[in-house]
Formats: structure tokens, C-alpha cells, sequence
């Protein structure tokens, strides 16, 4: 198959740019294209958007330009095109190479990421493009959406990054970034504050350590991930459980379609459509978030204790809050298992399968039994009371109160 390299116009902004990637991607194999990202070895370019290339490499090779918005209405006539139509091209006469910089400038490579992986992921990535082109600088953002990686950076440009900026509001992998000047910052701040972000990125930034660094480093480094604390592990979880809310919510939905109570016949669609959204999708929500708090917190051996101990925490009728305290209890007590119990070498092999699961998960299933199973339970009880007796005037508080806190969270304070 013919590489081909996709570039899109970089003023349409980083969501644009990340549909048409992903709308190329799905249609190049039906085209006989695989999608590079090396310009080096690209056989065919295709540029999406207005502004041509202004790399010099490119010279020579065949090339095609055409409308972002024919990109994403249809990818395969617009690739189909592409490769008819390509002809060779020329690099302007005073053209530099995209690796060139002007004197004192920055090349920084940067990570978004946000809870849904939705709306701020790209959002703060294009404040951070825009913040950098400002400035002179040359600048690369991987996102980490919904649906993985995207404009993924490479091992080559991570080599040549003066900066490494993570805006992420979860826990990211970030071991391919180890011994690079490394500044954390979350997404909202990265969108709101981009200029003050990165003047305290240059004044603030420190190598980063991935495990297996020295013990100094890797306490550096455990310090600054604690620094942020119980809100990013509770937003991992949440980050996993809303993909269960909106199937399970939306299959109930349907069920509705058929009348609100149809699902009460059985064998009917309808009763079909509610089992898969209230009786299997919302059932694993409480452990789904629980599990990945705790694999937030303990990565792989935090996630059984933490499945576990929202299960538990649906059965003794604990809910979300219940669901919450499983996953931190979990996630604690597996990393002090984890990093704590010393064992002979011929027994750590049984460690990650058998010893940290089954201890974890005890010590997790007993607390939640006998200590918190109940009074979140009678809490959660009360609430629910409280919210269906309230009056006109608490509704109205309740209402000013969410109203409050969703545009704290889309519009900051």
C-alpha cells in the first residue's frame, strides 16, 4: 500500500483536526493508503485545509490539497482524489525546515487528557498550540481522548523537546517522557491560564522519573503525584464510568420509547433493551468507578480489591459514596501490600496473582462489610428521604447549588 501523509491546516483548530485524522484513518485502507506519520516516508501528501506545507523534504513528492470539511464528509471520494489527482510538489524558494527555529525559541511537546476525554482534552490542547505559536515556538500536543491517543509525539520529537507539558485531570502514562523537564498542570488551567502556565512550565519544570528510578527520584516523583491528591484518582474513576452511564441510560431510554411500562413484559424488546441498561450497565457502574480509583491509585493490583469492594458496596446498598471510599480503601491498601510485603525471590512470581488480589481484596470486602457498608448505607438512605420530601424552598437551594457547581466547572470560579 501507498504511505501517505495526512497534514491539516492547523487554524481549524485541534478538534477538526483530530475527526479528520480519524475519518482518514478508517478510509485509507479502502483506498490502498496506510497513513504515516514520517514525512520521510510518505509517497503521496495530502493536505487538509487551506495553508500549504512549508517543509522543504516534501519537495518532489506527490501532493493533493483539498477541503477539510469534504475530508469529513466524505474521506474515501477525498482520498480516492487525492491519489488520482497528486501531482508533484514544490517547496517555496524561502521555505524552512519544520524543525527550525529562530534564536531562544522553545520546542515543547505536551499531554492533555480530562475525565470524558471529550471537550477540555481539545480544548486545552489548541490553547496550548496557540499559546506556542504566540510565543515562536514549535509545539506538538498528544491528546488522550475517548477513544485513545491522538497526533501521538514520537520518540524522535520527545529527544529533541526542550519541555514536556502534561495537562491532564487523570492519571496518564507518561514513561516515554522519562528524563525530559516535565511540568503537570490540569486541563482547566492549561485552557484558562495557557501564558501563566507556561512561564511557571519554564521557572517550574523538573526531569521526570518514571519507576525504576533511584529511590530519591522515584520519591520526587511519588511526591509530586500525591501532590495532586484524592481529585485526580476519584476523576480516573469517574473518566471509566461515565461510557456505563451513558450506554446504560440510553438503552433505558429506548426501552421507554416503547412505553414506560413495556419492559415489565417479558420477552418483550423493551424488557430486553432495561435488562441491558438497569440491570447490567448501571450494576457495574458503583464497581467500575471503585475499580479504577483503586487502579488509578495502585495501577493493575489495585483493580480486583477495587471491583470487588464496589460490588460490595452495591449490594449493602452504600452507592456511589460507598462505591468511592471502596476504590480509595482498595487502591491503598494493594500499593501498601505492593510496596510494603517483602518476599523471598522465589515467591515474588505469586505476588501479582495471588498474594496482593487476595489479601486486598479481604482486608477491602471486611471493612466495607462490617465498617462502612452501614453507615454509608443509612447516609445514603437519609438523602434519598431528604430529597423526596423536600420542600419548594430546598428544591430551590438544591437547584442553586447545581446550577453553582456546573458553571464552576465549565466556566471556572
Amino acid at each position: 500500500m501507498m504511505k501517505a501523509l495526512l497534514i491539516t491546516d492547523a487554524s481549524l483548530g485541534k478538534a477538526s483536526a483530530y475527526m479528520a485524522e480519524k475519518a482518514a484513518e478508517t478510509a485509507a485502507e479502502k483506498c490502498g493508503l496506510t497513513l504515516t506519520r514520517s514525512p520521510a516516508e510518505a509517497e503521496l501528501v495530502v493536505v487538509a485545509g487551506k495553508n500549504a506545507p512549508t517543509d522543504p523534504s516534501l519537495s518532489g513528492k506527490p501532493f493533493w490539497q483539498g477541503d477539510l470539511q469534504a475530508l469529513l464528509n466524505d474521506a474515501v471520494a477525498f482520498l480516492t482524489t487525492a491519489r488520482e489527482q497528486a501531482t508533484p510538489w514544490q517547496a517555496p524558494v524561502n521555505a524552512q525546515p519544520v524543525v527550525a527555529e529562530t534564536s531562544g525559541a522553545k520546542r515543547i511537546v505536551a499531554v492533555t487528557a480530562c475525565p470524558t476525554g471529550v471537550a477540555h482534552t481539545f480544548m486545552a490542547a489548541e490553547a496550548i498550540e496557540a499559546e506556542a505559536k504566540k510565543r515562536g515556538w514549535w509545539a506538538k500536543v498528544e491528546t488522550r481522548g475517548s477513544v485513545g491517543a491522538g497526533n501521538p509525539v514520537s520518540a524522535e520529537e520527545i529527544a529533541a523537546a526542550d519541555l514536556v507539558i502534561i495537562a491532564a485531570d487523570i492519571e496518564v502514562d507518561l514513561a516515554k517522557f522519562a528524563g525530559k523537564p516535565m511540568y503537570r498542570t490540569s486541563t482547566g488551567l492549561a485552557l484558562k491560564k495557557t501564558a501563566q502556565e507556561f512561564d511557571k512550565a519554564l521557572a517550574e519544570a523538573k526531569p521526570y522519573h518514571a519507576a525504576g528510578a533511584s529511590a530519591d527520584q522515584a520519591a520526587a516523583s511519588e511526591g509530586n503525584k500525591e501532590k495532586a491528591g484524592a481529585y485526580r484518582h476519584l476523576l480516573t474513576g469517574v473518566s471509566y464510568m461515565l461510557p456505563m452511564v451513558v450506554a446504560g441510560g440510553l438503552s433505558i431510554a429506548l426501552s421507554f420509547a416503547f412505553g414506560i411500562t413495556a419492559f415489565h413484559q417479558e420477552g418483550t424488546l423493551a424488557a430486553a433493551l432495561m435488562q441491558i441498561g438497569g440491570g447490567s450497565a448501571f450494576a457495574l457502574m458503583v464497581p467500575v468507578l471503585a475499580g479504577y480509583i483503586a487502579f488509578s491509585i495502585a495501577d493493575r493490583p489495585g483493580l480486583t480489591p477495587g471491583l470487588i469492594g464496589g460490588m460490595l458496596a452495591t449490594s449493602t446498598n452504600a452507592g456511589f459514596l460507598g462505591g468511592i471510599i471502596a476504590g480509595f480503601i482498595a487502591g491503598y491498601v494493594a500499593k501498601f501490600i505492593s510496596t510494603r510485603l517483602k518476599l523471598p525471590q522465589s515467591m515474588e512470581a505469586l505476588k501479582p496473582i495471588l498474594i496482593i488480589p487476595l489479601l486486598a481484596s479481604l482486608i477491602t470486602g471486611l471493612l466495607m462489610i462490617y465498617v462502612v457498608g452501614k453507615p454509608v448505607a443509612a447516609i445514603m438512605e437519609w438523602l434519598t428521604h431528604w430529597l423526596g420530601n423536600m420542600g419548594t424552598a430546598n428544591a430551590v437551594l438544591l437547584g442553586a447549588v447545581l446550577g453553582g457547581m456546573m458553571c464552576t466547572d465549565m466556566g471556572a470560579r
